[in-house]
């Protein structure tokens, strides 16, 4: 549901997990109470230290794996694992050797902008 019109918003959407490739934010949903990202990191590359002061975010690994950090806490992540980051932490992913592919799932907000992390080692 990419739009806010209340016609589409009770409009069921479909996105597939496994067509987009790229790297970064590949797609965003929004609906009147979710938002939903699809993100993905090659090795060599993540997301930069960040807060998000308003919301909890829960992080379901598809593919790969790698580290989340919530604040100094370094968690192991592979796919078929999920993460609930409390809202008001620092986090931090970090892709394995064969990248990293999650889904972000948080209460609505503006579209998400991750930073980039840059090489790793």
């Amino acid at each position: 549901m990419t739009d806010t019109d209340d016609t589409d918003a009770r409009r069921p959407e479909v996105r597939s997990l496994g067509a987009a490739d790229g790297r970064a934010v590949l797609w965003g949903l929004a609906s009147t109470d979710l938002n939903v990202n699809l993100v993905q990191w090659p090795a060599g590359e993540g997301v930069d230290a960040h807060v998000n002061a308003e919301r909890d975010v829960l992080l379901v690994i598809l593919a790969g794996g790698g580290t989340v950090t919530v604040d100094d806490e370094d968690i192991a992540v592979t796919a078929e694992q999920c993460v609930l980051v409390p809202s008001g932490t620092t986090r931090v992913v970090r892709e394995g050797e064969d990248g990293i592919r999650y889904m972000t799932v948080d209460r609505r907000r503006p579209p998400l902008k991750l930073g980039h992390a840059g090489p790793t080692g």
